[in-house]
This record gives C-alpha cells, sequence and structure tokens, in this order.
C-alpha cells in the first residue's frame, strides 16, 4: 500500500520539479529571443503576436508542462486567416 501512494506522489511532484529547478532567464538570451517582455506585478512575461492588428483575437495559453512553442504552427496558420493572436 505504502508502495502505491509512494508512487502516486512521485508522479504528482515530477511535473514540478523541472520548474523548481529550471535557472532564470538571462538578459543575453532575451535579446536572441523572438517576441517581446512586459514586467507585470508579477515578474517578467514573454509574448508573441501574429496577424493583423485589426484582426479578431485569439488567446493560445500553453501549461506548466507544454511550453509556448507548441503554437508555433497553429499561431501563423490563424494569422494567414486573418486572426491577431497572441501566444
Amino acid at each position: 500500500m505504502i508502495w502505491w501512494l509512494l508512487g502516486i506522489l512521485v508522479l504528482a511532484v515530477a511535473p514540478i520539479v523541472p520548474e523548481i529547478l529550471r535557472l532564470p532567464m538571462q538578459g543575453a538570451a532575451r535579446a536572441t529571443t523572438k517576441g517581446t517582455f512586459i514586467r507585470l506585478r508579477r515578474g517578467l512575461t514573454h509574448f508573441r503576436c501574429y496577424g493583423p492588428e485589426d484582426g479578431a483575437l485569439v488567446v493560445c495559453v500553453h501549461g506548466l508542462t507544454t511550453p509556448s512553442f507548441v503554437w508555433d504552427s497553429l499561431a501563423p496558420a490563424y494569422a494567414a486567416k486573418g486572426y491577431r493572436v497572441l501566444v
């Protein structure tokens, strides 16, 4: 029984560990990154916009275990159809 609980605990914590161990991004890396950085109350946030400024807005949000580059193929496709895409 204890092995089951330990296994569940490991599976629950596994996605969080890489985030805790990840080093913060420094200025040199930010300078080579596509997109824009904006300082918000809780820190620095990176975003990218695609498509015409007057297009209907589509917002693509990534998750803890899924980085924002998962939208790299979808965002330009929406922009080509006239949408403004925020990633």
